[in-house]
């Protein structure tokens, strides 16, 4: 038999198993193989519109964008470090 038809039939067929090697896990003890395991989320909550983030990061991007929180508005200098009156 050619080479060619050999791996074909391999391939196709499922003849001489798998050439990628792996372990197969046993279960817990008690446990059913249906039971999903999923870890708990957590979630980060706006405490002024309740707003639901899962990362501080996205928590503290809705507090810049939506309540303006951190965002500085009493500037007094430009972005040289001139005050802002020195043109005026």
């Amino acid at each position: 038999m050619p080479s060619k038809l050999k791996a074909w039939l391999k391939a196709k067929l499922g003849f001489g198993g798998s050439s990628i090697p792996y372990k197969e896990f046993k279960d817990e003890h008690g446990s059913t193989s249906e039971e999903v395991k999923v870890e708990p989320t957590i979630y980060y909550n706006c405490d002024h519109c309740g707003y639901r983030s899962s990362t501080q990061k996205g928590l503290r991007s809705h507090l810049l964008t939506c309540h303006k929180i951190g965002v500085g508005t009493g500037r007094t200098l430009d972005a040289y470090g001139r005050p802002l009156s020195y043109f005026g």
